[in-house]
């Protein structure tokens, strides 16, 4: 079960411009719900808003292999169902994280994981960026983790809130370096907001688990 809401407005427009809504870029509307389409503007879960009790079980490498496969689903669905952006896109993926407070309680232990929050971060193409409106959410399923009490109907699990990013890197790139230059810039709403937190790689797989952010050993910006 997923909800997916995403913007647009005919092709790609043909200019570099990244994430954080600073760029006049424009989509039609494209809402998918339970993945059947829907002509109407783009909404923003309710989900997100609602208060939901934590759960303090340790998240592993087991879990992390698990949203990276969460993730790896949704760029699938979302690639089949806009042939555009699959060619812009799909094999421009420099990594897959995850953010906020579960990317803190991978760390620390206490926080407490309300719902999981990945990232899905691409090597910027020179056409188009990645539509950085677009967000959806699935079901992490039945897990240690408990249900939420604010879980979408018929969701067995935890909430797993995913969203896409085209950041400046070339395709090939460190993808441990090229997202701590995005972080380390906060050119951007998104990076910002990434940042007052944590990150935590999730893929490629050999660097599962490293620690993105907070970080002593940053990058220059290039």
């Amino acid at each position: 079960m997923r909800f997916d809401a995403y913007q647009g407005s005919g092709p790609p427009l043909r200019r570099p411009a990244l994430d954080g809504g600073e760029a006049p870029v424009r989509f039609a509307a494209d809402v998918t719900h339970f993945g059947q389409a829907s002509p109407r503007p783009r909404v923003q879960s309710i989900f997100a808003f609602m208060p939901a009790e934590p759960s303090f079980e340790p998240i592993t490498r087991a879990d992390l292999k698990r949203l990276a496969r969460v993730a790896a689903e949704d760029r699938e669905d979302f690639f089949s169902r806009h042939r555009e952006f699959a060619i812009l896109y799909r094999k421009r993926l420099l990594c897959t994280a995850l953010g906020g407070d579960a990317a803190l309680h991978h760390l620390n232990g206490v926080t407490g994981v309300r719902y999981f929050s990945v990232w899905s971060f691409y090597a910027a193409h020179p056409e188009a960026p990645f539509p950085f409106q677009r967000s959806s959410s699935a079901d992490f399923g039945a897990s240690k983790f408990g249900r939420a009490a604010d879980a979408p109907q018929g969701y067995q699990g935890r909430r797993v809130e995913l969203h896409g990013r085209s950041i400046a890197a070339a395709p090939g790139s460190n993808p441990l370096e090229a997202l701590q230059r995005y972080l380390k810039s906060g050119a951007t709403r998104s990076a910002r907001e990434l940042a007052h937190k944590a990150v935590v790689l999730i893929g490629p797989e050999p660097v599962l688990g490293t620690q993105a952010w907070p970080t002593l050993a940053l990058p220059p910006v290039r």
